[in-house]
């Protein structure tokens, strides 16, 4: 695969290319991208509690593992197909509200989960909680991009970590509550995501004034913007999908392979995937702001091959302080290109941010959740470090698709050199 230029994405200048082009640098919002960073904290936070609940239901409900593993599949999937189409919402006419209404469903959802007496109900809570991430994610990105100013990558890291944290915290609060309260606890947890639909629905004047006019037709988007490049954006999108395979296969398994391999405790299981995932919000925010520094696919390529160099070890690895030394430093690089390659995608579709973050986000993402069958299978065949051995490697794969795409942005912004 020769690294030839496929298209160049359009977006913003960086600072630096801003004040050489005559104009000055559209600083971040930073009171914006807070609101929006927090918003996405109790969006993903009320999702990320799903699967803690399933210990809870499988004793109260009755079920099978395997009608119980329905539950997460059901917010997976109503959450990663409808975001497209509320990102097509969000590209035609003016949809703020649904940034407010969003989180309030997430958390309306989860907490529903809770009083839900039978299985029917549960899936028709963990629908609504999907149906919220969905809608909250398109406009709340295209926001993101706005405040970020012409440091989008930086922006857009500030908005990930919201979401990275919620994740990370999600399963701990989750256990917590319902050690003490069972399935009810869940109502708890539904509480930060209404108090933020309530905080951001009484911003929601300054929120409009965060998000830039829609046009009234595709044809002034293009004309305003540059053409949507299809292309360049299907290469990104399977990079994307491959990186989430390697981050979904990593998160869902480790707590089992810290228990059969390393004789660890399900608590230090728990404690290993709370310690991936927040080492992985310092990456994002270090991403963030070096991919404004030397371009973001330079950025993703460094940190996707990075990422396999620093976690081959945990395939091999028999001592559980080594292993849990290899999953935070694998966790801080592999998070690292997740906001520059979302930034990549709305800048190869400028006229459908929000159709390029729904995609990004929601189907793109969602494709490590739908491999967790196939990776088990794996596992059950050949064991967790076999599994391990091969997760690993899928970063590179990943950085080979995005080497046909431009090296945009590759230069030292303030010198200009190249």
């Amino acid at each position: 695969m020769a690294a030839t230029s496929l298209v160049s994405p359009a977006e913003p200048p960086a600072p630096g290319e801003a004040i050489a082009a005559g104009r000055t640098p559209r600083a971040l919002d930073r009171p914006g991208a807070t609101l929006l960073s927090f918003a996405h904290f109790c969006t993903d936070f009320a999702q990320g509690a799903v699967p803690a609940l399933l210990p809870v239901v499988v004793v109260s409900l009755g079920l099978s593992y395997a009608v119980a593993a329905t539950l997460v599949l059901a917010v997976a999937a109503s959450s990663s197909v409808l975001q497209p189409l509320f990102g097509l919402v969000a590209d035609r006419r003016s949809s703020t509200w649904l940034a407010p209404v969003g989180v309030g469903l997430a958390g309306l959802g989860i907490a529903l989960a809770g009083l839900a007496p039978g299985y029917a109900s549960l899936v028709a809570a963990l629908l609504v909680c999907g149906l919220g991430v969905a809608a909250f994610h398109p406009e709340a990105m295209r926001m993101a991009a706005w405040v970020a100013g012409d440091n989008r990558a930086t922006g857009m890291s500030i908005f990930s970590v919201g979401g990275t944290a919620g994740f990370a915290l999600a399963p701990i609060a989750a256990a917590l509550l319902m050690d003490g309260l069972g399935q009810p606890g869940l109502i708890l947890l539904g509480v930060p995501g209404l108090v933020a639909a309530v905080i951001a629905w009484r911003r929601l004047a300054y929120l409009e004034g965060l998000r830039p006019p829609v046009p009234a037709t595709t044809a002034e988007h293009r004309a305003m913007s540059g053409p949507d490049q299809w292309g360049a954006f299907a290469w990104l999108t399977g990079a994307i999908g491959l990186r989430s395979v390697a981050v979904s296969g990593i998160s869902t398994f480790l707590p089992l392979f810290l228990v059969h391999d390393f004789g660890a405790s399900p608590r230090a299981g728990a404690v290993a995937l709370s310690l991936f995932t927040g080492c992985g919000v310092l990456g994002s925010l270090a991403g963030g702001a070096i991919a404004d520094r030397i371009g973001r696919r330079q950025l993703a390529l460094r940190a996707l091959v990075a990422s396999t160099v620093v976690l081959v070890p945990l395939a091999f690895v028999r001592a559980p302080w080594a292993a849990y030394l290899t999953l935070m430093l694998g966790g801080f690089v592999l998070f690292m290109p997740f906001s520059a390659m979302t930034v990549m995608g709305q800048g190869y579709l400028p006229s459908r941010v929000g159709t390029a973050s729904g995609v990004t986000v929601g189907l793109a993402v969602t494709i490590g959740g739908l491999m967790a069958p196939v990776l088990g299978g794996v596992a059950d065949q050949h064991g967790l470090r076999t599994l391990y051995g091969g997760l690993v490697l899928v970063p590179v794969a990943a950085s080979l698709l995005l080497l046909p795409l431009a090296p945009e942005g590759g230069r030292p912004i303030a010198r200009g050199a190249g």
